[in-house]
């Protein structure tokens, strides 16, 4: 018989032993699809950001936790356990032609 519930704590268990990361993507338009960017700086182990508009039109600043980002990449479980820093990114975009 077919145990959803099994299934969804073993889901579960799975995500958290992965390393997580907060990533910056952008629309191609001419494309149709969405396109990498970058990974901003962490030890693999969050992705909770906020975003507030930055000193110009084109820029944005990022406040994201991790762990102490100096170290090998670790899951996401451990690094809820573990000592965190917030980290304040400034990103600048310029419009592609």
């Amino acid at each position: 018989m077919y145990d959803r519930t099994r299934q969804t704590v073993d889901y579960q268990v799975e995500y958290s032993r992965q390393p997580r990361r907060c990533s910056l993507w952008r629309y191609v338009q001419a494309e149709h699809r969405i396109a990498f960017v970058l990974d901003l700086p962490s030890r693999g182990d969050t992705c909770f950001p906020a975003v507030m508009e930055g000193a110009s039109a084109n820029e944005r600043v990022v406040y994201n936790d991790s762990s102490p980002v100096d170290g090998p990449d670790q899951p996401w479980f451990l690094g809820q356990r573990g000592p965190t820093l917030i980290y304040r990114h400034v990103l600048r975009f310029e419009r592609r032609r």
